[in-house]
């Protein structure tokens, strides 16, 4: 991988294509015929034979760190006890033997979570939030946060700060979350603690699930 990694190096520092020849990626030190070769053939064809063969072959590891709460140990297991893909935990009767509660439940929306969400399907997911905390109370305050609050074109999850006007109102923020899965927003709660809650929501019962962070 060195010796790739130098001939990345090399390749970046170069002006433009003209400057891609035999004679020039072999006075990179590291860098021998083959590599160079392969450089030539992606530069003659637009891909590489050995790139083609593997392209396609996925690393379980990474598709077991997607799952929220798995992280890089757990991922080694999964794959030492024989798992391939997510689906296969999917598919397994005793999955509560590898995995938590909180692991189990984020299960089904792995696809789900690894999509971007758009700006203006947040806006409507900020719309409907501050509508639900009106009608619990109309002093309490939410900002959706991150990305979002930066404007950038899409995000990763939803970011919700609430502040309430007395720092004794915390039963707001509880009667805020039990509202949300009242009323089905949240689908799944992946952890409640007295000031943060984590879990997965959706505006329509058609939609993807989104991972939603609520901050008191």
């Amino acid at each position: 991988s060195a010796a790739y990694i130098k001939a990345i190096n090399a390749i970046k520092k170069m002006e433009d294509d003209t400057q891609l020849t035999a004679s020039n990626l072999l006075q990179v030190k590291g860098v021998g015929q083959k590599i160079v070769d392969k450089v030539l053939t992606i530069i003659q064809t637009g891909t590489c034979p050995m790139y083609e063969s593997i392209k396609n072959v996925k690393n379980p590891k990474q598709e077991f760190l997607k799952i929220h709460g798995v992280g890089p140990k757990k991922a080694g297991e999964l794959v030492k006890n024989g798992f391939q893909c997510v689906e296969d935990l999917i598919k397994c009767e005793n999955v509560k033997e590898y995995l938590n509660d909180t692991q189990i439940k984020a299960l089904p929306y792995v696809e789900d979570l690894q999509k971007r969400i758009k700006y203006k399907t947040i806006q409507k997911h900020e719309k409907y939030l501050k509508q639900t905390l009106k009608s619990i109370d109309p002093t309490a305050e939410l900002t959706i946060a991150g990305s979002y609050r930066r404007k950038c074109k899409d995000s990763g999850d939803i970011d919700v700060l609430l502040k309430t006007p007395s720092v004794k109102n915390s039963r707001i923020y509880k009667k805020f979350i039990e509202k949300l899965v009242e009323i089905k927003y949240i689908v799944e709660t992946l952890s409640l603690g007295n000031k943060k809650f984590m879990g997965i929501c959706k505006l329509n019962k058609d939609d993807i699930g989104i991972r939603i962070d609520i901050m008191y």
